[in-house]
């Protein structure tokens, strides 16, 4: 069974960054709240969908909405970091693995 990208990849990483991350602390509920409705849109949690569908996410606009809140809180190194996590633990879903790839490409 694959980790909840929203519980077990996202929340972890903003936890430890907005530690360190001073501007991080402005955006992290934004960022929460943007994934969180995403979830419900696209249908890829663990609990009531299906975690391929995430590859839709990543390369949708509702997603650079959330690049554009991690690059004004100067933290691009977390989201890095989340989508690393999400790459290795969704590594049998190719179509996720794909959209991880093209979203640290731009």
């Amino acid at each position: 069974m694959h980790p909840d990208f929203l519980r077990n990849i996202v929340n972890p990483a903003l936890s430890k960054h907005v530690k360190v991350k001073e501007g991080l602390k402005n955006s992290i509920d934004e960022i929460r709240r943007l994934v969180f409705d995403a979830e419900n849109k696209y249908k890829f949690s663990i609990y009531n969908g299906d975690p391929a569908n995430l590859a839709k996410y990543l390369v949708s606009d509702d997603f650079k909405l959330v690049v554009d809140l991690f690059k004004s809180s100067e933290a691009l190194d977390a989201l890095e970091e989340i989508l690393l996590e999400a790459k290795t633990k969704y590594r049998d879903i190719p179509v996720v693995v794909e959209a991880v790839d093209k979203v640290l490409e731009q």
